[in-house]
């Protein structure tokens, strides 16, 4: 007899991610979708986000701090969800994409992603190392300028990223 592996390919697993977004939505399971992103997961305190486009996985809230936080911290905080903070190239592939319905209020005026992220601060962390190994870059997503800020002592908000394999490996084990 086989031994049957249970391991799963990454292409395999966002597959697997898109049949289940396109199924809950013609069963009308109630999800949220904008511009290419569809809410898959709906959290008391942040919930998780699929980008169509990407197959990436986003947290929906950022850190709910108005002061920001410094990017050792943003880099924890999304170690807890079991992801990881965006590149500066994830971030500009949210920022103002065509067909989003409108820009999201955030403290700078509005902030042009989805409205389904919720965003207070523009500036977000990135884990792209800046000019020097002391600074990280940060996207504004309010004018999508790109800034080098010190890694212990600005402030910046986050949003956490992941490709998706964990979160589907705990669906398709459940």
């Amino acid at each position: 007899m086989k031994k049957r592996s249970t391991s799963s390919s990454p292409s395999d697993l966002l597959a697997a991610i898109v049949v289940l977004v396109s199924l809950s939505a013609i069963s009308g399971c109630g999800q949220s979708s904008s511009g290419g992103f569809t809410v898959v997961e709906e959290g008391a305190t942040t919930g998780q986000i699929l980008d169509e486009k990407t197959g990436l996985i986003w947290t929906r809230t950022a850190d709910s701090t108005e002061e920001g936080v410094d990017n050792s911290t943003a880099r924890v905080g999304c170690l807890l969800y079991n992801m990881d903070l965006p590149t500066i190239d994830q971030l500009s592939e949210i920022y103002g994409r065509p067909g989003y319905s409108g820009p999201t209020p955030c403290r700078a005026g509005d902030c042009k992603v989805s409205e389904l992220f919720r965003v207070q601060n523009e500036l977000m962390w990135s884990r792209t190392t800046g000019w020097s190994t002391a600074t990280a870059q940060a996207f504004d997503l309010a004018d999508g300028s790109v800034h080098d800020l010190d890694a212990k002592k600005d402030r910046a908000s986050y949003l956490c990223v992941s490709d998706g394999t964990d979160q589907m490996e705990r669906v398709l084990a459940a």
